[in-house]
């Protein structure tokens, strides 16, 4: 992937990221973390969203992309399996949020011009 691309698509996902927030916001969601793993942790993946409301916990990956079709499908089982580690490496650094919490991984879509897309239990962890 050429550097400019590779950029504007890290643009695209922050900008993508700051809207579903916005969107948790206003459905009554507070936001614990974003941008949760990744290279601080070694061998895990980054989660895009950590929010809760009342004794749900949800682990959101938010994906932009021309249409929400296409954002729907850019989550491989390979990434959710990944995603489901970078989950439970959280939740060993969060116990109180495991002991108090239920949870489930969402998904936010995002296209332009469209309302996100919100999918609960978009994956369901074993």
């Amino acid at each position: 992937m050429r550097p400019d691309r590779k950029r504007r698509g890290q643009k695209y996902g922050q900008w993508g990221e700051h809207l579903a927030v916005v969107w948790l916001w206003l459905h009554g969601w507070r936001v614990l973390a974003r941008r949760w793993g990744g290279r601080r942790h070694s061998g895990l993946g980054e989660i895009d969203l950590v929010a809760c409301r009342g004794r749900t916990l949800i682990f959101v990956e938010v994906k932009f992309r021309r249409t929400a079709e296409e954002a729907a499908h850019a989550m491989t089982p390979r990434q959710w399996r990944r995603q489901e580690r970078t989950v439970w490496a959280f939740l060993a650094a969060h116990p109180h949020l495991m002991a108090e919490s239920s949870w489930r991984l969402d998904l936010i879509l995002l296209s332009p011009w469209r309302w996100p897309r919100h999918i609960t239990g978009a994956w369901s962890v074993s």
